[in-house]
């Protein structure tokens, strides 16, 4: 994804070589003003796309959250300007495209802002999540007899608890959204089960059928459904990345028609 979202930066002075002796003002003027946007967007785009790839490549970037946050202030600033030019007629189709293109973009900005924030906030919660379940493997390993490992299952519950409440609460972006409910899902679950199976082992009655309902439990992070909505979330994103693609094309090809036809 780092790779398709690297495109999104190389709209700068797209419309930029507009030359001739009989050049019509008005439209001259039209691509001047976008070309002062577009490179105002040069810098704004380039931190997203350098975050976005590091993000991907399992880089963290905390520290990087203010300067996302104001990339798309700027970006949302620059899509005002955008809004704002009055085209002259044979430049309206250019005008459409280039609105279009400004405004996913700063959609993109935003969401890469979102997902630097989550992982950011998520990660102490997911952290704090597995050192539980370290501290309970360890606890169970040394536990004796039912009564000593209900009391270690019990208190796993609290934790996991914790962690799915303040994990569901993070404004999650539509690209992770999917992995969140999972976890939260997968905390819950695990947390009901071990709950029911310290239950089991207290009255002394069983407790295989709660031992296989928390294996499942444990194990439904990584089940197809699981897996599936992930992808599902990974290739919408795409599709919005090639959607801004095929507008930087198109804006790409009216910008070379009105230069063919201002010379």
């Amino acid at each position: 994804m780092g790779r398709r979202l690297a495109a999104l930066v190389g709209l700068a002075l797209l419309v930029a070589g507009c030359g001739g002796h009989n050049r019509s003002a008005p439209v001259v003027d039209y691509i001047d003003q976008v070309n002062a946007i577009q490179r105002g967007l040069a810098i704004p785009l380039g931190q997203v796309t350098q975050d976005y790839q590091q993000l991907s490549h399992g880089t963290r970037i905390q520290n990087d959250q203010p300067q996302l946050e104001q990339s798309v202030r700027t970006i949302g600033k620059l899509n005002r300007r955008i809004d704002a030019l009055q085209p002259p007629p044979q430049a309206a189709r250019l005008d459409r495209i280039l609105r279009q293109l400004v405004g996913q973009e700063r959609q993109l900005a935003t969401e890469v802002a979102l997902l630097a924030g989550y992982v950011r906030d998520s990660s102490p919660i997911v952290a704090r999540a597995a050192a539980a379940g370290s501290t309970f493997h360890t606890a169970l390993r040394h536990a004796k007899g039912r009564k000593a490992q209900a009391a270690v299952l019990d208190s796993y519950v609290a934790p996991l608890e914790a962690a799915a409440r303040d994990l569901e609460a993070l404004d999650a972006p539509p690209v992770v959204k999917p992995s969140q409910v999972v976890e939260v899902r997968t905390y819950r679950a695990v947390a009901k089960r071990s709950r029911a199976l310290a239950a089991a082992l207290m009255r002394r009655k069983g407790g295989a059928k709660e031992l296989h309902a928390l294996e499942v439990a444990v194990a439904s992070d990584s089940s197809t459904a699981a897996q599936l909505a992930r992808i599902a979330a990974i290739r919408s994103w795409n599709r919005r990345v090639t959607n801004v693609r095929v507008l930087q094309g198109q804006a790409q090809r009216e910008r070379n028609r009105l230069q063919h036809a201002l010379q």
